[in-house]
């Protein structure tokens, strides 16, 4: 349990890795009840979308989610569609661009206010 906040889980943020290196190491074999990719250039599926479908599943708590957020100019399409042979979903936040600092911590707001807090 987190201390100062009463939740049972918290969000873990990874600091930036190198995309050879991310790619190279993805594991096939992580469960993850949802995986995600933020890409500038989606244009129909937005996160709220994907998090209201997710709570409609009625999936057990703690969700296990990966999101991955490209460096500064964004990912190109062929990562993408690399992420997406990997399972991964792109989304779109919207019209905003964040800088890539402000992006992990937007998402997981965004993420921790749809779905809660693991309780």
């Amino acid at each position: 349990m987190c201390s100062s906040d009463l939740r049972l889980y918290k969000p873990q943020l990874l600091m930036p890795v190198d995309w050879k290196i991310f790619v190279e190491n993805l594991n096939t074999t992580d469960v993850f009840d949802l995986k995600l990719v933020a890409w500038e250039g989606e244009r129909q599926c937005s996160l709220k979308q994907i998090l209201d479908m997710l709570v409609l599943k009625k999936l057990p708590k703690p969700y296990r989610i990966r999101v991955v957020i490209g460096p500064e100019g964004g990912l190109s399409e062929a990562e993408v569609f690399n992420l997406k042979d990997q399972g991964f979903q792109s989304f779109t936040l919207g019209e905003t661009v964040l800088r890539v600092e402000n992006a992990g911590l937007v998402i997981a707001a965004n993420i921790q206010y749809a779905l809660g807090d693991g309780r």
